[in-house]
């Protein structure tokens, strides 16, 4: 399933308190390429059983492989947990599972006294793990969050567990079993079944989704096959495209092997874009902008490296997939696809994972204990387990970074992430693996040619935290090829003052690519002279309105209204999302920071308060009301407040940072400065904690500490 975190609010990009120690040195950019002309026709999905016909070969490979086994109606053929009247319980709610002849039942007796009685409709997934779709409403699925375990007993397998044992969650929350976070339609369907519309019908609630086929079929990849059948059949086949609408160009270059550097190189030109664009959509964390034919970027938000989803040098972290990963790898910059690790239809490796490695990597050079310095034919010696470390999702399901960097624990020391050395000595610290990596005299250069989805982030981020060249960087990556960088100088504007943000980014509301466009229009709403802005606005409003079935496309509305002025209808937008999701969050961020720009500080202390009766351990909500109550001159509860949200978010150091300088500036100065220190200590590379470390201590006469602070400043600037 599409994770939930990062699915919500998919034009408005959080916090990025990320900082990568990327080189400088990036060379001019080609122009930004003119849209492709797309012929109109109309497309018929013939199914797989038509394409079996003439690619028998395919279709065999494909058969019994996860695309294929990605959704089933349930039966006892594809049904793999135990029905046989078992239980499962957890903090106080238990599900029983029961078969009435040929039918499969859940019970949930929920933590709040009330039953839910439902059918298993469909198996969803089948290793390591597979979940149940449900039915509470007509049209409505929902994907249970006690899922069965398949891996074999000797694996810890065969057994129900739960997808969710750190969340308590009750009736209403967005995590429930019945919440926007499990419903198959908006988090799932599209990546599980073939030709999916989505039907959401904002007016009564419900849904009537369709789809061509229920699995991951031929056409999921291929595109609508009816013309290509057509051409197929033909006599004579005539000498033109083969009438699919995703192509994928067969290339003559080849992989060979260099014998100076024991590194294969194509030998001549190759275009990975058609199939990268092809599997990255079921394949990365995004939002869904268009259920229509498009390019990649044109479909869907792709998200950034943020805090929170990757570790600060662009590891993964929460469940993002791989393809915002494997943007970042030296492998991609090089040409490599998907297909030349995995077979397309199968979806197996083509290979182990040694020798999948040494299609590129000559073994004799590299699986040697001279370069992975372990014993030969061990765990320890296996390339992935250095260069791809694995991460366990949905608790049983590990999965492995793409991004396929060099360990780099003296990096990831300083930069508070993980590193693959240190996870397999846990007894040792990140300083101790950092001499040994040091010791063999191998220091990656990964960092000095920075990638697209990088340099995106990094100006992304300045959104939050603008420096003085931040125009000049935004005029340039309006120019850059790539998407992701237009789109980030987009997000950027919006820390510019409104009245030079036409002259910069003005372009960019008719940029070829739909997620830029959208970016564009949200910064510049409130400049109506920029020409193709209400085209874009337009735009804007028909994906909210795609994704009206979630709450986060009620506050991006409000957001509009709120920048063209509108400010009861931006009201009534949050006050929708909060009464469609109560336990959204954002709903009740937004509506509060609308009345605080109206001046109504008193409503928004009421909302968050309303917020924390339901959320009474946000973060978020704390740390706002803590700033309300600084606004309102309550200076001891706004302490309390904002000192709660950094102890329940260590991970987020701008809560730190306001507490911290919030003691200080109320006379607490020790207690300040020992909140920033043990922030630090965990976002070493953190800008903000730095300055303040540095000033604060400057200013108290701590000479030494604060020049050992800017010290540390000058070497993250380098």
């Amino acid at each position: 399933m599409q994770g939930l975190v990062g699915r919500y609010t998919p034009f408005l990009i959080s916090a990025l308190l990320v900082h990568y120690g990327c080189g400088e040195g990036t060379p001019p950019a080609p122009p930004i390429p003119e849209p492709v002309p797309v012929e109109l026709v109309v497309e018929h999905y013939v199914g797989a059983n038509a394409c079996a016909d003439c690619h028998a070969e395919q279709a065999e490979r494909w058969h019994g492989s996860h695309h294929d086994l990605a959704m089933q109606e349930a039966s006892a053929a594809s049904v793999l947990g135990d029905f046989a009247e078992a239980t499962f319980s957890e903090r106080g709610a238990t599900t029983r599972f029961f078969r009435r002849d040929d039918e499969f039942w859940v019970q949930i007796d929920e933590s709040d006294g009330s039953v839910a009685l439902h059918e298993v409709r469909y198996t969803f997934g089948v290793d390591p793990l597979q979940q149940f779709l449900v039915e509470p409403e007509p049209g409505r699925l929902q994907a249970l969050t006690v899922a069965w375990d398949t891996r074999p007993v000797s694996d810890g397998g065969q057994r129900w567990f739960s997808l969710q044992p750190e969340e308590s969650t009750s009736p209403g929350d967005v995590l429930h079993w019945n919440g926007i976070g499990n419903r198959w339609n908006y988090m799932c369907a599209h990546c599980h079944s073939t030709n999916v519309e989505k039907g959401f019908d904002p007016g009564s609630g419900s849904y009537e989704t369709q789809w061509s086929e229920i699995d991951v079929a031929c056409e999921a990849c291929h595109g609508p096959g009816d013309a290509h059948v057509a051409w197929a059949q033909s006599d004579p086949r005539p000498n033109t495209r083969n009438g699919l609408r995703v192509q994928l160009p067969r290339s003559e270059a080849s992989w060979k092997m260099d014998p100076s550097t024991g590194i294969a190189q194509l030998d001549g030109p190759r275009d990975s874009g058609p199939e990268l664009e092809t599997c990255a959509p079921c394949h990365s964390r995004r939002g869904l902008l268009s259920e229509g034919a498009g390019s990649y970027h044109d479909n869907y938000r792709l998200m950034l490296l943020e805090e929170g989803l990757y570790y600060r040098d662009g590891q993964i972290r929460d469940e993002v997939y791989v393809f915002g990963s494997f943007l970042q790898s030296r492998m991609h910059a090089a040409g490599v696809r998907c297909s030349d690790c995995h077979d397309p239809h199968s979806l197996s490796l083509r290979g182990t994972t040694e020798s999948v490695c040494g299609q590129c990597h000559e073994p004799a050079r590299f699986a040697t204990i001279e370069h992975h310095h372990h014993p030969v034919d061990t765990e320890a010696a296996r390339c992935v387990n250095c260069h791809m470390p694995a991460r366990t999702y949905m608790e049983v399901d590990a999965r492995r970074d793409h991004s396929i960097r060099v360990p780099e624990p003296h990096v990831s020391a300083a930069l508070g992430s993980p590193d693959a050395c240190t996870a397999c000595h846990a007894d040792q610290t990140q300083e101790w693996a950092g001499k040994i990596v040091e010791g063999w005299g191998e220091r990656s250069n990964r960092h000095s040619v920075p990638t697209a989805i990088v340099r995106a982030t990094r100006l992304a981020e300045q959104r939050f935290a603008p420096r003085p060249e931040l125009e000049r960087a935004v005029r340039e990556a309006r120019q850059d090829p790539d998407p992701l960088v237009r789109r980030a100088a987009a997000a950027a504007s919006m820390a510019l003052p409104l009245n030079l943000r036409p002259d910069a980014i003005g372009p960019l509301v008719k940029d070829p690519v739909r997620s830029v466009r959208l970016e564009a229009a949200l910064s510049l709403a409130e400049s109506s002279t920029t020409p193709g802005l209400s085209a874009a606005l337009d735009e804007y409003r028909a994906v909210q309105r795609l994704n009206a079935d979630d709450p986060s496309a009620y506050v991006n509305l409000g957001l509009l209204h709120q920048r063209l002025g509108e400010s009861q209808r931006a009201e009534d937008a949050y006050k929708r999302a909060i009464r469609m999701s109560p336990f959204f969050i954002p709903g009740y961020l937004n509506l509060a920071d609308l009345y605080r720009t109206s001046g109504r500080e008193k409503d928004a202390d009421q909302v968050l308060r309303d917020g924390l009766r339901i959320h009474e351990s946000s973060p978020e909500i704390h740390h706002a009301l803590g700033l309300s109550l600084v606004r309102q001159q309550r200076l001891a509860e706004a302490l309390e407040s904002l000192g709660r949200a950094a102890s329940l978010a260590p991970e987020v150091p701008r809560f730190s940072y306001v507490y911290g300088v919030g003691l200080h500036s109320t006379g607490q100065t020790d207690r300040g400065l020992e909140e920033l220190e043990r922030a630090h200590r965990r976002h070493p590379a953190d800008r903000e904690l730095l300055e303040a470390l540095a000033s604060i201590s400057r200013d108290v006469g701590r000479n030494e500490a604060a020049a050992a602070y800017f010290q540390k400043l000058q070497a993250l600037t380098e």
